[in-house]
């Protein structure tokens, strides 16, 4: 019996997505469902073109556990700048690379308090105990996916610090500076949100 034709038959460049948005709930559930599509349609790969100022850790560890889950190769491309959360979901890639003057931004977990809300030792005492996790799991995930250590990565975090690709290629987060293209026959879709 034979398989019907798939996107991925009519497209042999391959799947390219753009991911230029916030990490939030709604863009974290678009990236996740469009890679998941892109793998329904026959693709072996995909490769997915970003550029964020960052957003919600949540989404971002949510988005990253289902990228690395998926049965497919996937290679992360920064187009401009990855800021904060953005990393996490940048790392997500099993080949990754940089188009020139491309940054990368690490900084440490922050706390917007509501407008209004009662602040008090024991509120105070617990959103510092999870703003360390939250720290430390982030720089878990950049340590193991670097090959760096969580004492150097949390170093980045604390100072705030604002990489350069060929910093990026020193500390293991991209293996290149190249262009970015899309090749005759590819197939893109941009994440919309």
């Amino acid at each position: 019996m034979e398989r019907p034709p798939q996107l991925a038959d009519q497209f042999p460049g391959g799947c390219y997505i753009g991911f230029n948005a916030a990490v939030d709930r709604k863009a974290a559930e678009q990236l996740s469902s469009v890679c998941g599509e892109a793998i329904r349609n026959g693709f072996q790969e995909i490769t997915i073109a970003l550029s964020s100022v960052g957003g919600l850790l949540d989404h971002a560890y949510y988005a990253f556990a289902v990228l690395e889950a998926l049965p497919i190769k996937i290679t992360t491309y920064n187009l401009g700048s990855i800021q904060s959360a953005a990393n996490i979901l940048f790392l997500c890639g099993d080949s990754r690379y940089a188009v020139p003057g491309a940054t990368f931004f690490f900084h440490q977990t922050g706390y917007e308090p509501s407008p209004g809300q009662r602040m008090t030792e024991a509120v105070v005492s617990e959103r510092l105990k999870s703003l360390r996790y939250e720290d430390n799991r982030t720089a878990e995930i950049l340590a193991g996916k670097t090959g760096r250590s969580i004492k150097q990565v949390r170093k980045w975090q604390n100072s705030e610090l604002v990489m350069d690709t060929g910093t990026a290629i020193q500390n293991g987060l991209i293996s290149a500076v190249q262009p970015f293209a899309i090749p005759e026959g590819g197939f893109f879709h941009q994440v919309i949100v």
